[in-house]
């Protein structure tokens, strides 16, 4: 009597249906990613973030140059923008 045995492991099929899944997974987040545009509303966001800081900066520099040219004075400097 022949003694068929069925081994446990990955099958053939299993394994491409974990690929099948991946691909699927990878396509959905790269289609997320490019269609939302995620990456240049990031960008957006550091350039605006820059902006700012540098108009700050100008601000202060403004400020300092303008108190520093009239010792004894109050200065008022326009910081609204």
């Amino acid at each position: 009597m022949i003694n068929l045995k069925r081994e446990n492991g990955v099958t053939l099929l299993v394994l491409m249906v974990t690929v099948i899944i991946l691909i699927i997974l990878t396509a959905v987040l790269i289609d997320v990613i490019v269609e939302d545009r995620t990456l240049d509303k990031a960008r957006n966001t550091i350039d605006e973030a820059n902006n700012k800081t540098q108009q700050s900066q100008e601000i202060e520099e403004n400020t300092i140059n303008n108190y520093s040219s009239q010792p004894g004075k109050m200065v008022m400097s326009n910081t609204s923008n």
